[in-house]
């Protein structure tokens, strides 16, 4: 769940970025590079751990490491109700998106065509609009072009298949898919969309004409077909596309690109960083002997005073499933590192590495309640030494 989190808190944050200072720009290549980029580095920087430095002690490469306890909850009615909706509403959303690609593959093993190149052409006289996707392309009205328009329509969609623009649109569509409850998604989605063809457009108005250029696409103007993967050559938005075509091109300013991109870097190396929450510093009864070192390896180990698997019944007694971790569906490896002291009394309890979603705490205030231990000793002496105990949180299937 965390991951869901950041990675669609990290989309609406790259493209909130695009939108303040990119989407007026007419370098649409830079403009691609930036949405796609985005798109990858939210979905792989959330699964990138940086461990932040902390003074507060020993990390768990210097602590002597116990065997892990685990606290299962059998997953709730409730809970599984969540994730038949998500799944319903999932499904419900990719029917037509999966019908269009039925649509796209029905065309290409059952119209006829010609090749050129690696590309497979389909020209109809039917009342469609051209499109493409891949190596795939499709012309309507073919015999309402001139050879010269035709000509312009396949250099335009051939280049969509250099470029690949259509692995961006599937990418992005099963997001939508998956991350459906996100809104921003679709925006996005629709955004490259339009990018693309500015993009194809502009290289194209080069090579042939910018006049020439807006005139095809004002008599190609017509109604949108419909294949939600495909990219068309006829756009609802033809006369920006034109505008576009028009303007005088320039590249973004190096200031500005290098100015989003620190911004960019700074927010997702914060998502990557995990430091210890303010609320799981050492805590200690004020009684506490702090006297003498801190010990890791000693001749004599401290023990629980009922043996250790009795140790584990305690802890299990005592550990809950946090609701909001049941809820998101957390699971995970919380690390507590705590000191026996030279009486036995457990303390300076701190989270080392956690998962959130309330599972941090509800392992701390389940070590707080532990029965004192019988203390370790070292060349005879008693001694205070730091461990380290992983506690599991698990929901069954």
């Amino acid at each position: 769940m965390n991951y869901i989190i950041e990675t669609n808190l990290g989309i609406v944050f790259v493209y909130v970025v695009y939108l303040l200072f990119l989407q007026h720009e007419n370098d649409f290549t830079s403009q691609r590079r930036w949405l796609l980029t985005g798109i990858v580095c939210a979905l792989v920087v959330p699964l990138i751990e940086i461990q932040t430095a902390s003074n507060s002690g020993p990390v768990a490469l210097s602590t002597l490491v116990l065997p892990e306890a685990t606290v299962t909850l059998h997953s709730s009615a409730p809970l599984n109700i969540m994730m038949i909706v998500y799944l319903a509403v999932g499904f419900i959303v990719a029917v037509p998106l999966l019908f269009h690609a039925f649509k796209i593959y029905w065309l290409s093993k059952n119209q006829s065509g010609t090749y050129k190149g690696d590309y497979y052409i389909i020209e109809t006289n039917e009342n469609r609009p051209s499109w493409s996707f891949f190596r795939l392309i499709y012309i309507g009205r073919a015999n309402e072009l001139s050879d010269e328009d035709k000509d312009l329509v396949l250099k335009h969609e051939m280049l969509h298949g250099r470029l690949l623009h259509s692995l961006d649109m599937i990418l992005i569509t099963v997001l939508c898919i998956v991350f459906w409850f996100n809104p921003i998604l679709w925006f996005y989605r629709r955004t490259m969309a339009k990018v693309h063809e500015f993009e194809v457009d502009a290289t194209i108005a080069q090579q042939a004409g910018a006049e020439n250029y807006s005139l095809l696409l004002a008599k190609t103007a017509l109604s949108r077909n419909g294949f939600l993967l495909a990219h068309h050559f006829n756009q609802s938005f033809i006369l920006k596309r034109i505008n576009m075509i028009n303007m005088i091109k320039s590249k973004v300013s190096n200031w500005k690109l290098g100015g989003l991109v620190t911004i960019v870097v700074i927010y997702f190396a914060v998502i990557a960083c995990t430091e210890p929450l303010s609320e799981n510093n050492a805590t200690t009864e004020k009684d506490i002997d702090r006297t003498g070192e801190v010990f890791t390896i000693v001749e004599k180990g401290a023990l629980p005073t009922k043996g250790i698997t009795a140790f584990y019944e305690e802890l299990g007694n005592l550990l809950e499933y946090p609701e909001q971790a049941r809820k998101m569906g957390v699971e995970g490896k919380v690390f507590v590192e705590f000191i026996v002291n030279k009486d036995g009394r457990l303390s300076d309890f701190k989270v080392l590495k956690g998962i959130g979603a309330g599972c941090d705490n509800a392992a701390l205030e389940a070590m707080r309640k532990i029965n004192p231990w019988i203390g370790a000793t070292h060349e005879g002496t008693p001694v205070r030494q730091r461990m380290v105990l992983p506690i599991t949180f698990k929901l069954d299937d």
